[in-house]
């Protein structure tokens, strides 16, 4: 509810200084090149397991799995 919310007052106020159109989306975005090369770079080993640290544990919730399957429906498989 929330997003079509921000989409309704995107159409309505036509924000300047918004670059992103579509609310939740990042659809329209411009990256500069310094972000892109960060983007591609290979992350550090350190990097990787401060990271596998963080998600350890973590799991979706019944609701959010219950969402994932219903998106999941009908989609084709390749």
């Amino acid at each position: 509810m929330i997003l079509s919310r921000e989409q309704y007052f995107f159409n309505c106020l036509e924000p300047k200084y918004n670059i992103l159109k579509i609310a939740g989306s990042p659809l329209g975005q411009k990256r500069s090149d310094k972000s892109k090369v960060l983007m591609r770079k290979p992350k550090s080993a350190e990097t990787k397991l401060k990271i596998s640290e963080s998600l350890k544990g973590k799991t979706h919730s019944a609701k959010s799995k219950a969402k994932m399957n219903l998106a999941k429906i009908g989609e084709k498989k390749s």
